[in-house]
């Protein structure tokens, strides 16, 4: 009798190829205390709010989910996509995420060819501990502080 291995659907065989990988993308829930000068500007572009209400200066509840911040970003480079060309200042983002968002590997057409949930793959996206990001992008969308070799191995952990 012929043995067959079987993969169940969302499973990812290994060895993976990461040559087609170009983007990487960021979806991570957002907060209401997160939305402040000192973690992440309300006018971020990425940042999608669940309330049409003017978001800045308000009180939120610790803890209550108020939207979310999707960043594509090249992984050569650490230029985000879509960065407007009017921002005149560098941006910081500083966010405990602890352990949640969702983090794929694009290939040049914007298709998903990995994806993980949970920690940050912070030996791709800058942070500590698998638990935060923090971005320090200036004012072209460029991330200053992007690993000079992304390590994309943490794909084959998630």
């Amino acid at each position: 009798m012929e043995r067959r291995s079987q993969v169940l659907p969302g499973t990812t065989v290994w060895p993976v190829d990461y040559g087609n990988a170009r983007l990487i993308q960021i979806d991570v829930p957002i907060v209401g205390e997160q939305v402040s000068e000192a973690e992440i500007p309300a006018d971020l572009p990425g940042l999608r709010f669940e309330t049409s209400q003017e978001i800045v200066g308000m009180n939120f509840e610790a803890g209550e989910h108020i939207g979310n911040l999707t960043l594509e970003i090249e992984i050569a480079t650490g230029q985000i996509q879509n960065w407007p060309t009017d921002r005149e200042s560098r941006t910081e983002i500083h966010l405990h995420v602890n352990d949640t968002g969702t983090y794929s590997l694009l290939d040049g057409d914007g298709n998903v060819l990995l994806s993980r949930t949970g920690y940050v793959p912070n030996r791709v996206v800058p942070g500590d501990w698998g638990d935060d990001i923090d971005l320090l992008i200036n004012p072209e969308g460029l991330i200053e502080n992007w690993p000079e070799t992304p390590d994309l191995s943490e794909f084959e952990e998630g």
